[in-house]
């Protein structure tokens, strides 16, 4: 009889669940970079055909090629003129010069500060919640952040503007505010990152300088005054030198008077948009465009008021509710609302929402509702990637007008002047006079053009043909929004 010989027994193979759940600590590294891998596809998939804004994206890209071609660093101009419509210092402009003479004059070195900011961000998130949280909690909020809808889209890390840089350098102060009491190193850290906020966003940093603060006040008492005074003394100090330097440069003190009064005290005592501001305005921001996750931790928060306090090391359960909720309430105080302000929030709410997410897991697991709970946050996962690539690849692709007023660049060459029978937006501007090169000239039709000009009509009408406005001119470019016509002599 033959005997057949059986292997011998082993350990059962992991299901799906134990593998998923062990994967964050026993290769921790490896999911760190596939985070980071997911959040640089988000970021910077296709970032140059991303339809350029007005507000503030357009204007942002204009200021900043005129200080670079002007070698002006202190005082930005647009369309040749000071800047009094964006009443924000330096660091900003200067962050969009660097890229410009990195990669050229492009929507995509527009956006790229703000695209890398935001993955530098994702990382010094899940660093500092691997530290307070451990592995799996630090894995989750990398992927929180690196698929919320608000921090990459409208003014996040697929744009312009300096929101994305600012919540970096805010996220910074959130890694220095435990060790201000025991670290003069902190201090000084804390110190220069207040100063650099400042330079890049003005006034818009005091709601999350007021979280800090009050972290410090909770824990510490009334004494903490003490760990502020080098701070303070440091941001002071930078941002007095500035003001002078940026006066003197001038000649007058007309910019930083107006960005005292229109952008601190204006904005917060009445609204600058038309649009009646709501009590729920950010919090509505906050549910839509970080959803599902500000849920969760309220799901979360039902089962253990105290859950970020047992679940967070130290007192960073403290900090992190300052963190998210202060900022938060004084926003919605101010009279001027825009969801993009509590953008340098989304991290912190990352790290919330990822620790909520651990103590539901675990209520789950009593209930022995592991697997339906799991397989419900993996679906909300990709439900926010997949809102994600639906806006990027529908609605937020560079528009037609856009791809023509790119493509001139082709049909003239760079230092043209170019008059214009309108006011170029913001936008347009950033296409004909960064992108294409062009010297714009705006010159209203009643008015005669020189001859042999080129010139950039605006249709009224889609096939508006140039005879209706210049007998003798050659068409050498048409769109259904704008006519390149050359004049005759």
């Amino acid at each position: 009889m033959n005997v057949v010989a059986l292997p011998a027994l082993g350990r059962r193979p992991s299901s799906w669940l134990e593998i998923l759940w062990a994967l964050p600590v026993e290769a921790f590294w490896s999911c760190f970079a596939g985070v980071l891998g997911l959040m640089s596809c988000n970021a910077f998939w296709r970032l140059g055909d991303t339809f350029v804004r007005d507000y503030d994206e357009g204007r942002y890209g204009v200021a900043a090629s005129e200080m670079l071609h002007r070698h002006s660093v202190l005082v930005t101009t647009y369309a040749g003129a000071t800047e009094f419509w964006n009443l924000k210092p330096p660091l900003g402009y200067w962050l969009l010069e660097l890229s410009y003479c990195l990669v050229g004059e492009s929507p995509l070195a527009l956006r790229l500060p703000a695209a890398v900011c935001a993955l530098a961000t994702t990382a010094l998130a899940m660093l500092l919640t691997r530290r307070v949280a451990g592995p799996r909690a630090a894995i989750l909020a990398g992927i929180i952040l690196a698929t919320a809808f608000g921090f990459l889209a409208h003014h996040g890390a697929r744009s312009g503007e300096l929101d994305a840089p600012l919540a970096l350098l805010l996220f910074l102060s959130l890694l220095l505010a435990p060790r201000l009491f025991d670290s003069r190193a902190a201090r000084l850290g804390m110190g220069l990152v207040l100063s650099l906020a400042f330079l890049l966003k003005s006034f818009a940093i005091l709601p999350y300088v007021a979280a800090v603060a009050t972290y410090c006040l909770l824990t510490r008492g009334i004494s903490s005054w003490r760990v502020w005074v080098l701070p303070l003394c440091i941001s002071i100090l930078v941002t007095a030198t500035w003001a002078v330097a940026r006066t003197i440069a001038e000649g007058s003190s007309e910019f930083v008077r107006r960005m005292f009064v229109e952008d601190l005290l204006l904005r917060s005592t009445t609204a600058i948009d038309p649009v009646q501001a709501s009590v729920w305005d950010y919090v509505g921001a906050l549910f839509d465009r970080l959803a599902p996750w500000p849920l969760v931790v309220l799901i979360a928060s039902s089962l253990s008021a105290r859950f970020a306090s047992r679940r967070l090391s130290g007192d960073f359960g403290i900090l992190l509710w300052c963190y998210c909720l202060i900022p938060l309430l004084l926003f919605t105080l101010a009279r001027t609302h825009h969801s993009h302000y509590i953008i340098p929030l989304y991290p912190a709410w990352a790290i919330l929402g990822a620790v909520a997410t651990m103590e539901v897991l675990q209520a789950a697991r009593r209930a022995q509702w592991t697997i339906p709970v799991v397989c419900l946050l993996v679906a909300c996962i990709a439900a926010c990637e997949g809102r994600l690539i639906a806006h990027m690849e529908v609605h937020d692709r560079l528009s037609p007008a856009q791809v023509f007023l790119t493509s001139l660049r082709q049909r003239l060459a760079p230092g043209t002047p170019l008059f214009t029978t309108f006011t170029p937006s913001y936008s347009e501007r950033f296409f004909l006079q960064v992108v294409d090169g062009f010297v714009l000239d705006e010159m209203p039709m009643e008015k005669p053009f020189h001859a042999g000009g080129v010139v950039l009509v605006k249709s009224a009408e889609p096939g508006q043909r140039s005879r209706d406005w210049m007998p003798g001119a050659v068409v050498l470019a048409r769109h259904k929004n704008y006519i390149l016509v050359r004049l005759p002599g």
